[in-house]
């Protein structure tokens, strides 16, 4: 029927897509610790190529005694939990959570046409994920509709987070920032003056190209940190409101 998206998602298709059942939650975290095993592997296997190297690493060193490494997993902020994962073979890991222990068998081949389009098999179920984005220790995965960041990392580098400095989260809702390095070519406001949503604030010129920078809300102009004519750097204050 016409109707068959209201009948089937009475609540919309938002609330279906971001919520994961906990099975699916731990199929991410599973997700997550083999992404971060298949790079280890990798740089194991990059190290031990330089013919200098002491150590050597092959395929058949790894899988000679189960290698397996002990892992944290999470969600980047809030709880963690260890996840133990051993390569079995070449394309098989076994990721040991929490709750349960799953296997996963990778595919050889990507898909050609998305290749950020991962396919598998966990617990012999074919399934498909997408990498959105990595970064040195989390993974952003795409998986039955959701997002995630998955965070992964070693016991060892665990332990040690707690010593390393945390970065205070600056509060932008007041200040007007340039978002790329350029000339301020304009300023269409002063301090007490009252700007509206989408109200021209400034334009910063960069590689002869001009960028409008609007007012988001309602507010009042405390100070001009530049004037017409300065020279920006990325994420430079430009205007403070009230």
């Amino acid at each position: 029927t016409t109707k068959f998206l209201e009948e089937k998602y009475p609540e919309g298709l938002g609330a279906v897509a971001g919520d994961l059942s906990e099975s699916h939650e731990g199929d991410m975290l599973a997700i997550g610790a083999l992404l971060h095993m298949e790079r280890h592997v990798r740089e194991l296997r990059a190290a031990s190529s330089n013919d200098s190297s002491p150590h050597k690493c092959t395929a058949g060193d790894l899988l000679s005694d189960r290698y397996s490494v002990d892992l944290v997993v999470g969600w980047g902020e809030g709880s963690t939990q260890h996840a133990r994962v051993t390569l079995k073979d070449t394309s098989t890991v076994e990721v040991a959570l929490r709750e349960r222990t799953v296997c996963i068998q990778r595919q050889a081949l990507r898909d050609r046409y998305t290749p950020l389009l991962h396919h598998c098999t966990l617990d012999g179920v074919p399934i498909s994920f997408q990498v959105v984005r990595r970064d040195a220790d989390d993974v952003h995965i795409t998986y039955k509709g959701a997002q995630r960041k998955v965070v992964a990392v070693t016991s060892i580098q665990a332990s040690l987070q707690k010593w390393m400095p945390h970065k205070e989260k600056l509060d932008t809702s007041k200040i007007l920032r340039s978002p790329m390095p350029g000339n301020l070519i304009s300023l269409d406001v002063e301090v007490g003056s009252k700007v509206f949503p989408g109200d021209e604030v400034a334009v910063v010129e960069a590689m002869k190209m001009q960028n409008v920078l609007r007012a988001e809300t309602e507010c009042v102009v405390k100070s001009l940190h530049v004037e017409v004519g300065a020279v920006l750097v990325a994420d430079q204050t430009i205007v403070e409101f009230e």
